[in-house]
């Protein structure tokens, strides 16, 4: 089994359907856990700094800020596409990213 990052992008859930999206997530999440192929994974705050080229800035939410992650285990890129349409940001305007993640030997990085 490969590793893969389902990245969370995007979306907008208006305030009363705030609750009806929650257990989405909390029924998509628990799924994964249940299946045995979520190994990690966060939602991010909509707060934060952003370092490019020497300057410090205050983070900016756009349409397609990274909303959160979710690393995955399955068996090939198809799989965790699969996988990853479940997503209920999929159902509000965001989408998903599916990114393979890269084997390292941290041994021979040392």
């Amino acid at each position: 089994m490969k590793k893969y990052a389902l990245i969370y992008r995007g979306g907008n859930v208006e305030e009363e359907m705030m609750e009806e999206s929650m257990k989405a997530w909390n029924d998509f999440i628990q799924d994964l856990m249940t299946s045995g192929v979520q190994e990690s994974g966060m939602p991010f705050e909509i707060t934060g700094k952003v370092l490019r080229n020497g300057d410090i800035t205050e983070y900016m939410d756009s349409p397609t800020s990274i909303n959160g992650y979710t690393i995955i285990k399955a068996e090939n890129l198809g799989d965790a596409v699969e996988i990853a349409k479940h997503a209920p940001t999929i159902n509000h305007g965001g989408f998903v990213e599916v990114r393979p993640i890269m084997a390292m030997d941290m041994d021979k990085a040392m």
